[in-house]
C-alpha cells in the first residue's frame, strides 16, 4: 500500500514557473513515469476552455458561447470536458444546459440541449453518448444515453432503479436540486453501467435498468472507474482530506492508493486512466498525474485559481474536471 501526501512529495520536485496568461507552477518527479501529452480544463469565470502542454504553456483556447448558459445557474455547477481523439475536438457537458462538441477551429459542430445534464458525459465507441444529471429533482432522469441525432436510447430516474430516499447519507438540505447527485457514469457493456451516487455514498452497477451490485459506505464518492477487476474511486475523509481507493471486485478488499490533505488538491474530481497506467487527477487549483502505485509523478498548479469553497462566486476560479489530450 502506497499512501503519500502532496506536501511530502513536493519536497523532491523540480519546479518551473511560467509567466503565461494562466501562471502555473509545474513539477516533475520522474519524467520517465509521466504520460506525455497535454491537458485541457475549463476556466469558469470566462467560460474558457484552456489546453496546456505539460510544461504549462497554453496551446489552445476557446470561449464557450454565452448562449450556452442558464440564468441563476453557472458552469461552476459541474461542467465536464473530454477530448475526442478521432476528430481532435472537445466534448463539453454544460450544467443544466446541454452538451456541445467544439472543433479546433472554434466551431460548435454538435449540440444537444437538456436540463438533465451535469458532471459527466462520455462518447462511446459506437457513437452514442451517455451522461448523468447531478442536479436532479425527484422527477428527472439521472442517467441518459442518446445517439448522435439526439434520439433517446436509454434513460433512468432514481425510482426506475429502485433507489430509496431513506438510504441517502449525504446532507442535501442546502441544495435545491440534488436527489441522487449522480456525478459519474461508465459504460461497461450492453445495457450495463457503473453509476456514482454521491448522496447515497455508493456506486452501483446497473444492468437493463436494475441495480445488480453496489459499493457502499464511500463518503462523497466521485469518479469510480472499473479497470480489469479493480474499481478505483475517490472518497472524502474530511473537509480537506481525500483519498483514492482501489476496490478488488473478487475479494471486496479496499486499499488506499493515494491520499492528500492539501487544499490545492481538494476536492478531487477527476480520475481518468491514462494509457501508461497513470491516472490524471484534479483538485481545486492543481492537475496531476499519479502512477498505478500511487506515486505523484507530475503536477501543475494554477496560481490564480482558488479552493472550490472560495471559487463559487462569479469572479473566482477553481478546477472541476480536466481531460488528457494525447498530442
Amino acid at each position: 500500500m502506497i499512501q503519500k501526501t502532496l506536501l511530502a512529495l513536493c519536497m523532491f520536485f523540480l519546479a518551473y514557473k511560467f509567466a503565461a496568461a494562466e501562471p502555473a507552477t509545474v513539477s516533475f518527479a520522474s519524467s520517465g513515469a509521466v504520460e506525455n501529452g497535454r491537458i485541457a480544463f475549463i476556466k469558469p469565470s470566462t467560460r474558457k476552455i484552456i489546453e496546456m502542454d505539460l510544461n504549462g504553456k497554453i496551446t489552445w483556447e476557446y470561449v464557450i458561447p454565452s448562449k450556452y448558459s442558464k440564468a441563476n445557474f453557472s458552469i461552476r455547477g459541474g461542467a465536464d470536458i473530454n477530448w475526442i481523439e478521432k476528430t481532435d475536438s472537445f466534448l463539453i457537458a454544460v450544467p443544466k444546459v446541454g452538451a456541445i462538441e467544439v472543433n479546433r477551429k472554434g466551431e460548435v459542430v454538435w449540440e444537444y440541449l437538456t436540463e438533465e445534464i451535469s458532471h459527466d458525459i462520455d462518447l462511446l465507441e459506437d457513437g452514442t453518448l451517455i451522461f448523468v444529471n447531478g442536479w436532479d429533482s425527484d422527477t428527472q432522469h439521472i442517467l441518459t444515453r442518446i445517439d448522435r441525432a439526439g434520439k433517446i436510447i436509454e434513460r433512468y430516474k432514481a425510482d426506475d432503479l429502485g433507489l430509496n430516499k431513506s438510504e441517502r447519507r449525504y446532507n442535501v438540505s442546502s441544495e435545491l436540486y440534488s436527489n441522487t447527485h449522480a456525478n459519474a457514469v461508465q459504460h461497461l457493456g450492453q445495457g450495463e453501467y457503473l453509476l456514482s451516487l454521491r448522496n447515497y455514498n455508493m456506486a452501483v452497477t446497473v444492468q437493463s435498468g436494475k441495480i445488480v451490485s453496489k459499493i457502499d459506505n464511500v463518503r462523497s464518492i466521485h469518479d469510480p472507474v472499473d479497470l480489469k477487476g479493480d474499481i478505483y474511486f475517490i472518497r472524502m475523509d474530511g473537509p480537506y482530506s481525500q483519498r483514492i481507493v482501489r476496490f478488488n471486485k473478487q475479494t471486496q478488499e479496499r486499499s488506499p492508493l493515494f491520499s492528500t490533505t492539501d487544499t490545492s488538491m481538494t476536492p478531487m474530481r477527476t480520475l481518468e486512466p491514462l494509457r501508461n497506467g497513470n491516472f490524471l487527477i484534479t483538485g481545486s487549483t492543481m492537475i496531476c498525474q499519479i502512477s498505478k502505485d500511487g506515486d505523484l509523478v507530475w503536477s501543475l498548479k494554477l496560481s490564480n485559481f482558488e479552493h472550490q469553497t472560495l471559487g463559487k462566486t462569479q469572479n473566482r476560479d477553481f478546477i472541476y474536471k480536466a481531460a488528457f489530450v494525447y498530442k
